[in-house]
């Protein structure tokens, strides 16, 4: 996807929103701007944006219909053939689920101030996809004789019915370095304020600007020399680095963070309070299910086993409901109405689960979490938009543990990985409060893969391979695999040892567990690779390290932006035993040393030969001891020297020497 396309699809998907008709005429051109020759922020820049302006209103059409509308104006200055590419043909999304775009007008000015505009004719629009009553479309058109040097610029409206912007995400860092991107925000003046809302602002990522007071009910906002958003490896989430600002209405009030949370958290309380309703038919099926169990873990563990092998998640693939099922389903308006319907949503699993351990006697409250695949939450913003994901959580023994049965896939007293290390709103009976939830250790997401192959003497490697893979890791595989047919499973597994690989045959391929709510992951397969020794000579060069062959360096750039983030910690080991060819004899075993990283992990590798036929290669690594998966970016170097001396031993090579014909 184009650069260009990539800019307006993020802001033109759920985030859109509109303007009035206030931005119609094409703003003067200042001759310093089309007399630049090089670009103002990123010297290696091919375009740089010399503004991005947008215009958001809410409105009702009626009194009855709320209405967003948002209109852009863009203008580029092209620096070089590659900017022209990049930029001088345009997609713009006109038509989605009550989105339509109109007014669209673009032109190219060149060098010399001359003005190409683009004809109507020269706009076309294509339906991209179409799912029910729902058509994705697209308005395309190409800007006109485009050099290094011009300038480009269009604006659009775009309206969206039965839509206020409400946690609407507006972007001020893209992909395109901008010499000033602002945002005109009008409020609507009905609906919201007659409830006792306002429209309200976040910041994020932006230092020293704020909105001002426009005339007409305006405010506004503008950015200065915004650097292009580039993403590294591992970096956080992007919305916890880029610049950008949440929209929002809210009522203003003047708390402190415990005081807001304590009162939010006693209001959710009391409004899912029937959502988690012990009733006969709960109270029947709690004590069915705990008879003869005397202590509360057992408890748990039992009703924890209950909803995840017998309730039906409807969210999740596994659950194999079609849509013209979920249209079928009545709604599920308590815990006994998804336990009599063996189903439900992810949220109506978590309640009856809840209900259920409370009709059991133990204790149990529902918790709010913001995932840290989104972005690192922090209490202080007053505002319960990031607190998306609802957990369980149980004190005893002194301690909170927290259960998601709602996710059929996690081993026992694990979360998901954006809900682990986080903190959860728990709204407990007497006081909501927050907690952090655990970080799983770099034990529990483990893979353990093992080979058993021979070598021929023309380097062809054969054998057996076989990938067990544990908690979160086995969650990532089991919720990619739970939707393929056995077939498309089995041609993945061959395209992701390919791709590795590309001489590589394989066969036998055999997974289980894929759809297991217990049991690891795993992947069994019979291997191939013509070539995979390499000849030279009267020699063999061999790579024993198979699962890390033609693997990329972790880092590979020598500059870092951004701090270094892991998803969660884990654990790699690896045992390859390869027989080697009776023609060729190994000149000389070697193993590295084990590297401890201190506080964080340890990376450890042993060759062993046996009966000089024979070798055996172990290699470990852990990482994320103590739940340290965060890095600040001036730790960058030290993180790449570690990340590159794992990779310079996984690529180690051995040396196979022809042996004399008298041998």
């Amino acid at each position: 996807m184009k650069p260009a396309l990539r800019i307006l699809a993020s802001l033109l998907l759920p985030l859109i929103l509109g303007l009035p008709a206030a931005a119609v005429k094409w703003a003067p051109i200042e001759p310093a701007h089309l007399a630049a020759q090089d670009p103002r922020i990123d010297p290696d820049a091919d375009a740089e944006a010399v503004f991005w302006r947008t215009w958001v209103t809410d409105q009702m059409i009626g009194g009855r219909q709320p209405q967003n509308i948002k209109e852009q104006y863009i203008r580029i200055k092209i620096f070089t053939e590659r900017g022209v590419q990049e930029h001088a043909t345009i997609d713009l999304l006109s038509a989605f689920d009550k989105i339509r775009i109109g007014d669209l007008r673009a032109r190219t000015i060149k060098s010399d101030g001359r003005i190409v505009e683009v004809p109507g004719r020269s706009i076309f629009e294509r339906t991209v996809a179409k799912t029910g009553r729902i058509k994705v479309r697209f308005k395309s058109f190409s800007m006109p004789g485009v050099e290094p040097g011009d300038i480009i610029e269009y604006q659009w409206k775009q309206y969206r019915d039965d839509y206020f912007s409400q946690y609407s995400r507006l972007y001020f860092q893209r992909d395109i370095p901008s010499w000033e991107v602002s945002y005109h925000v009008k409020p609507s003046d009905y609906a919201w304020e007659r409830l006792g809302y306002l429209m309200s602002f976040q910041v994020f990522n932006v230092r020293n600007e704020a909105f001002r007071e426009m005339p007409g009910g305006w405010q506004s906002i503008t950015v200065q020399d915004v650097p292009a958003f580039k993403s590294e490896a591992r970096m956080p989430p992007e919305d916890n680095i880029r610049s950008w600002m949440l929209l929002f209405y809210s009522k203003r009030r003047k708390f402190n963070p415990d005081k807001y949370w304590s009162e939010f958290g006693k209001a959710v309380r009391n409004e899912i309070k029937n959502d988690v309703k012990i009733d006969g038919s709960i109270k029947k099926k709690a004590a069915e299910l705990t008879a003869g169990l005397t202590t509360p873990t057992r408890k748990i563990d039992r009703i924890l086993d209950y909803c995840l092998n017998h309730i039906n998640n409807i969210q999740h693939d596994r659950s194999g409901i079609t849509a013209e099922q979920l249209l079928k389903l009545k709604p599920r308006k308590k815990p006994s109405d998804t336990l009599k319907q063996g189903m439900g949503t992810g949220r109506d699993v978590i309640k009856l689960f809840t209900a259920l351990l409370n009709a059991a006697g133990i204790r149990a409250h529902i918790a709010l979490a913001a995932g840290r695949d989104d972005f690192f939450f922090n209490s202080k913003f007053l505002d319960p938009y990031f607190l998306n994901r609802m957990q369980v959580a149980v004190e005893f023994d002194g301690q909170w543990k927290f259960y998601d049965p709602s996710s059929p896939y996690l081993e026992p007293g694990m979360l998901l990985w954006p809900e682990e290390g986080v903190e959860s709103l728990i709204l407990h009976r007497k006081q909501p409060f927050f907690h952090k939830t655990p970080t799983s250790g770099p034990e529990r997401s483990r893979v353990h893969r093992k080979a058993s192959f021979k070598l021929h003497e023309d380097g062809t490697l054969e054998g057996t391979v076989e990938m067990i893979f544990h908690g979160h890791m086995g969650v990532s595989r089991k919720n990619l695999y739970d939707a393929l047919t056995p077939e498309e499973q089995q041609k993945a597994i061959s395209e992701e040892v390919q791709e590795r690989l590309n001489t590589a045959e394989v066969t036998e391929v055999e997974i289980r567990n894929a759809k297991a709510i217990r049991g690891p992951f795993t992947v069994r397969c019979r291997i191939r690779v013509p070539g995979y020794a390499q000849g030279v000579g009267r020699r063999l060069l061999l790579q024993p390290a198979y699962f890390q062959m033609n693997v990329p360096p972790e880092f590979e750039t020598s500059q870092r932006r951004y701090d270094i983030y892991f998803r969660y910690p884990w654990t790699e080991t690896d045992d390859v035993t390869i027989e080697l060819p009776k023609t060729h004899r190994l000149e000389r075993a070697s193993s590295s040393r084990p590297f401890t990283m201190r506080g964080v992990g340890k990376y450890e590798t042993s060759l062993e030969q046996s009966d000089g036929s024979g070798l055996t290669y172990r290699r470990s690594l852990r990482f994320g001891d103590n739940g340290t998966i965060l890095f600040r970016s001036d730790a960058y170097p030290q993180i790449k020297r570690t990340f590159d001396y794992f990779h310079r031993q996984d690529n180690h090579v051995l040396t196979l020497t022809r042996k004399p014909a008298a041998d």
